[in-house]
């Protein structure tokens, strides 16, 4: 009694313009989501984040001469980098928003009690 569904008259034929009607929008809404993954990794805590930056467009920031900083940035300088000249590694070296105010946040904190 097994029976073919394709050969089956009454069982509807599924076809692609009946998926794509029902189901097109959320497919395509997927297919966007899917289409924005980051893809890049902050070099302190190799996470992937969105808000990356460069170590060099960090030098400015109040604290970037911190202890701790300038030790993470040796340890990466000396097992990371591609790079002999110093502007050129902190330009390639991206690090996120969390792992540079973690390693000011002493310096800062220092800086407003004296």
């Amino acid at each position: 009694m097994a029976s073919n569904s394709a050969a089956d008259p009454q069982r509807p034929l599924v076809t692609e313009d009946m998926i794509l009607k029902q189901y097109g929008k959320s497919l395509q809404e997927t297919a966007k989501k899917r289409n924005t993954y980051n893809t890049e990794s902050c070099d302190v805590c190799e996470q992937l984040q969105k808000d990356l930056r460069s170590l060099k467009s960090c030098e400015k920031l109040k604290g970037f001469q911190s202890k701790r900083l300038e030790n993470v940035i040796d340890l990466l300088y000396q097992h990371q980098t591609k790079h002999e000249d110093i502007d050129e590694f902190l330009e390639d070296m991206n690090i996120c928003s969390y792992c540079i105010d973690e390693l000011r946040k002493k310096q800062r904190h220092q800086q407003k009690h004296f």
